[in-house]
């Protein structure tokens, strides 16, 4: 049940995502009439999640606290 509810999860975000992309690049584009800005806001929200999965690491390689099971 725990991996359906994560799949859920997953796909939510990814449609939500695949409905602001367009719109956040499409009112970006009238806004400023190129296309050059929205895709450097892509490029940054990008680069905003690699740097958080670097910073939060992988949870597979942490480490239990002493005592608990895993």
């Amino acid at each position: 049940r725990a991996a359906a509810g994560g799949l859920a999860m997953i796909v939510s975000i990814g449609n939500l995502g695949g409905f602001t992309g367009p719109f956040m690049i499409g009112m970006i584009k009238d806004a400023t009439h190129s296309f050059v800005i929205p895709f450097f806001a892509v490029a940054a929200i990008l680069v905003i999640g690699i740097i958080l999965m670097v910073l939060l690491g992988d949870p597979a390689k942490r480490q239990a606290p002493q005592g608990h099971a895993v």
